[in-house]
């Protein structure tokens, strides 16, 4: 999933501890979204051992206007 299509991440840590990345506002205040990717992909591996969940929220507008263009050109001569 790309990460600009995921409003934000809800990681529940095992003893009870809730850590929200709000990835919408991480982006939007300019950073760069593939450093932010390989940060959180290497901190959810650091904290694996205690992690009990990982929820991630995606944007379903995102979504659809990511795919939609790649839809139409697929299906274009159908």
């Amino acid at each position: 999933m790309p990460l600009h299509c995921i409003d934000f991440i809800k990681i529940n840590l095992s003893d009870g501890t809730e850590i929200t990345l709000d990835i919408e506002q991480l982006i939007s205040e300019g950073n760069d979204p593939e450093f932010l990717e390989r940060t959180i992909n290497e901190k959810l591996e650091t904290l694996d051992d205690i992690i009990k969940d990982v929820d991630f929220m995606i944007s379903v507008e995102k979504v659809a206007k990511t795919v939609q263009p790649v839809t139409d050109r697929i299906l274009k001569n159908l």
